[in-house]
Parts: structure tokens; C-alpha cells; sequence
């Protein structure tokens, strides 16, 4: 579901939100001229930040806002429904003073959180590239990250059991939106928006047409035992750089090479991740749309 999000908030009352009790300010003033640059204030998982007295943005996590408010932990590796999403909007407006219509959204993540039948470690490892582009990697004794930056977005791939001590094998998949223009067709543009459940189910198009995009191979592949060509195409395949200089050199091949890869390590794999997993997505997203009175149908 929709997690991170940056809002610019229009016409906002700065008097207003400067005088709430709830918040403490930390200021940063331009060292030459002693002018106030940032009036900033952390408050739950979110960061209120005026600048130059004018320009009000708000950003965080509106799950583990949900789970502050209804907890007191500030997390975000449990589902969050619809529902819950609509009570952080609607707290985080009440408690502010905002009109959510006000609130543009300049950057947003959603995804799911999903219980892989397979160790996330494996998933991870499995990835090779997104649209022909490579992962950058993150791993520490806490965290396994995997991420692809496109120019208006990243894709982020990760081991969310392992990021929170959890037993669960938790996979999390997500995208970040640096740009809006991408979600205008969802109609994806402030607040109000992501208070309507048909703008929110419609982006598990753009979460399955991204996840489609990447490519993955099956390490329990048994290449010694393939004739040479099919070898040679999956061990080439393994390499990032190998797709990158045959995207650049060779675009129709490209494409040609990436199918048959596909085709060869579904057919000689055994874990199917790609197919396996994406169902697991599309699932959990459905899901996290019921109401309550749907649970009780089901």
C-alpha cells in the first residue's frame, strides 16, 4: 500500500502550524545574513519543514504513522489495509489543520509486503536487472536492499524480515516516485486522491507491469546438463553488463535474447519466482483494499 510520501502544502498557514503545541522547531539560519532558511519539526514519522517562512512540506511514512498513533510503534512490516491509509490521512489533516486537496504530493512509494514460499535472500540474489538497467546492492548484517533508479523512479527490492529482527520471511517491493507524471493517468496527484479506493486499486497495474520488468534467473538451473547454445545464453544472461552492452549495441537482439532467457530459465528452473512471486503481489494488494464488511463475505 502507499507508504512514503512528500507533500507540498498550498496556501498553508504557517502562523498556524508554527503555534501547534505538539510540535518543537529547530531552525537553520544563513550563517552570513542571520536569515531563517528552515524552521523544521519531527512529529510521529513525519518531518514538517517551513522554509523561509513560506513554504510548508510534510513527508514520512503514513504506515508507520498508522502504527504510532495505534501502537506506539513506529513500523511498517505488518499489512496496511485501505482503511488504515484513509485513518492516517484523516488523522494527519485533522491534527495539522489541512485540506487534503492542498496537500500535492511531490514524491510517493507504494508497494506490498509479501510472504515468499522461498528465503528472501534467494529472491534477492535471483534479481539481474529492471528494464535493462542493473541493481545497486546494500548488504549488512541488517539489511539486504536491492535498488534500481530510473530518471523519474526507483525500484527497491528488499528483506523486510531481516530489517526488523523478524522470523518471517517478509519480501517487500516497492516503487518510489520522483516525478508525478507517471501517475497521472491513476489520477495520483494530492492527498484527497489517495483517499479514493479506485485511484488506490489501479496502481497495482503500474506494481505488476514494474515486476514483469525484471528479470530473474533460477540458481537450481542444472546448466552442465543443457546442450552449449542454452548454456551460453544463460550464463551470459547471469551478467548485468552483459544485457547493458547489447541494449546499447544491439537493441532488436536485445530483446530477442531477453525472451528466450525468460523462456529457458522457466522451463529449466524449478522455483518459478517470477511468476510465483508477482502472483503473491497482485494477492496481497487485493487484499489490502477489503473493507471489513468484505473480509466478513469471504
Amino acid at each position: 500500500m502507499v507508504d512514503f510520501v512528500k507533500l507540498k502544502i498550498l496556501n498553508p498557514d504557517i502562523k498556524g502550524i508554527r503555534n501547534l503545541s505538539f510540535l518543537e522547531w529547530e531552525q537553520t539560519t544563513n550563517e552570513q545574513t542571520g536569515e531563517i532558511k528552515n524552521n523544521k519539526a519531527e512529529f510521529k514519522s513525519l518531518t514538517v519543514e517551513i522554509r523561509y517562512n513560506q513554504y510548508l512540506y510534510i513527508s514520512g511514512s503514513l504506515h508507520k504513522y498508522w502504527n504510532s498513533i495505534n501502537t506506539g510503534i513506529e513500523q511498517n512490516y505488518n499489512d496496511f489495509h485501505f482503511k488504515d491509509l484513509e485513518c492516517s490521512i484523516k488523522d494527519i489533516c485533522t491534527r495539522f489543520n489541512l485540506n487534503p486537496v492542498n496537500c500535492k504530493i511531490d514524491n510517493i512509494e507504494f508497494g506490498v509486503n509479501v510472504n515468499t514460499p522461498i528465503p528472501v535472500n534467494e529472491v534477492l540474489r535471483s534479481v539481474i536487472n529492471h528494464k535493462g538497467k542493473p541493481f545497486t546492492t546494500e548488504l549488512e548484517k541488517k539489511k539486504y536492499l536491492r535498488e534500481c533508479k530510473h530518471q523519474r523512479y526507483f525500484i527497491k527490492i528488499y528483506d523486510k524480515g531481516l530489517q526488523n529482527d523478524l522470523t518471517e520471511n517478509i519480501f517487500r517491493f516497492e516503487i518510489k516516485h520522483m516525478k508525478l507524471e507517471d501517475l497521472k493517468p491513476f489520477n495520483i496527484l494530492t492527498l484527497a486522491n489517495l483517499l479514493k479506493r479506485d485511484n488506490i486499486s489501479r496502481l497495482i497495474e503500474v506494481l505488476d507491469a514494474n515486476f514483469n520488468e525484471l528479470l530473474f534467473y533460477d540458481y537450481t538451473i542444472q546448466e552442465t546438463e543443457l546442450p552449449p547454445p542454452k548454456r551460453l545464453i544463460l550464463s551470459n544472461g547471469q551478467i548485468p553488463t552483459y544485457w547493458i552492452k547489447l541494449k546499447e549495441t544491439n537493441p532488436d537482439n536485445y530483446f530477442k535474447k531477453r525472451q528466450r532467457f525468460r523462456v529457458l530459465v522457466k522451463k529449466y528452473g524449478k522455483q518459478n519466482i517470477q511468476e510465483s512471486t508477482g502472483n503473491l503481489i497482485t494477492q496481497k494488494w487485493n487484499e489490502l483494499l477489503l473493507s471489513d464488511t468484505d473480509y466478513y463475505r469471504i
